[in-house]
């Protein structure tokens, strides 16, 4: 039986914007909204301060493309 937790920078960042997200979108880094590759709606917030992390760019994804 193999038992694991996964952390690290992802699961923080992660974790960061989860508490962005009280208005039911989704809030994403910039390196996850470059890998939707067009296939989101949304529009980028700027840089957020998150805790830990600094400044980074966030989008607000706002559903998918059909």
């Amino acid at each position: 039986k193999f038992t694991f937790d996964v952390f690290g920078d992802t699961v923080n960042v992660a974790a960061r914007l989860s508490d962005l997200g009280a208005d039911g979108a989704v809030y994403v880094s910039e390196a996850a909204w470059r890998q939707l590759d067009g296939r989101a709606r949304g529009h980028p917030l700027g840089p957020v301060a998150l805790k830990g992390k600094g400044a980074i760019a966030v989008y607000r994804c706002e559903g998918v493309e059909d």
